[in-house]
């Protein structure tokens, strides 16, 4: 079967993605279950004959920085806040929600994003998005496709 890889996102890597796509499926084929550990993905993209060699930073310097604001990211988003009114039980929520608003992005308090008429505006139509998303990635799956019918139903609702 011929595959065409294609990147999600144009721009974000340097490599070309047909090229590290067939090389994931030969790194996949070198492992008995077919999942290939991202160690492994990293060491082969070390070599410069690699076609992944260009997704990587590979200054140190440079990569420790990227590896700090990732965990930044990590870091805001696993936060998450119980509101005194909650119901005992009630799941906590996210404390803090990523928003890009014209040329600036970044965190605010969950509550104060919710409360302020265009920010609500700017997360829900994330959430939205977040949610098309979902359903282009896992549409295949008959078994969620009552949750498709839920989401249709609240997005024109």
């Amino acid at each position: 079967m011929n595959q065409n890889y294609t990147w999600r996102i144009d721009g974000l890597f340097k490599a070309d993605a047909q090229a590290c796509g067939e090389r994931i499926t030969a790194l996949s084929a070198e492992f008995g279950d077919g999942l290939v550990p991202s160690e492994t993905i990293v060491d082969d993209a070390r070599s410069a004959a690699s076609p992944l060699h260009d997704c990587f930073e590979w200054d140190d310097a440079k990569a420790a920085e990227k590896q700090r604001k990732l965990t930044a990211r990590k870091l805001v988003s696993h936060i998450v806040v119980r509101i005194e009114q909650q119901e005992d039980g009630a799941e906590p929520i996210r404390a803090f929600v990523h928003i890009q608003k014209d040329d600036s992005f970044g965190y605010i308090p969950t509550a104060r994003a919710m409360s302020d008429k265009e920010m609500r505006e700017i997360v829900l139509a994330q959430a939205w998005k977040e949610l098309k998303s979902f359903r282009a990635k896992y549409k295949e799956y008959k078994e969620l496709a009552k949750v498709f019918i839920v989401i249709d139903k609240a997005k024109a609702g």
